[in-house]
């Protein structure tokens, strides 16, 4: 299977999230399957060097929402080469700039909330 993860940040400062995907890209990669991971990074991010997988870093991004507009372009010429997409939380761009370019191409995806609907949120 292609998976593709798209995440506002790989940043280990952030927590949760990016241990999450880490150890998820790991253990994807275990039992064989292809993943690779959008990051609203810069290329240049200390951080990207030691993440074990295959990552696209279109950053930098503007603000803590991190907006940047090279994504919604970079997911309508991609997205079809996968066979999942999962958007990691909902409260950036990368969830916005998702649905903006799944509107035009058509593709599914997923989205994985990290705990930001919890009840005592």
């Amino acid at each position: 299977m292609r998976l593709l993860q798209i995440i506002g940040t790989l940043d280990p400062s952030y927590g949760g999230p990016i241990e999450a995907l880490t150890q998820g890209t790991r253990t994807l990669q275990m039992l064989g399957h292809h993943s690779e991971t959008v990051t609203l990074d810069d290329a240049n991010a200390p951080w990207l060097e030691e993440y074990p997988g295959i990552v696209h870093a279109l950053g930098p991004s503007l603000g803590k929402y991190r907006y940047n507009s090279r994504l919604v372009t970079w997911l309508r010429a991609h997205a079809g080469s996968f066979d999942a997409i999962i958007v990691r939380g909902i409260w950036q761009y990368q969830s916005f700039a998702t649905w903006i370019a799944s509107r035009k191409k058509n593709f599914p995806y997923f989205v994985f909330v990290h705990g930001a609907l919890d009840p005592w949120f």
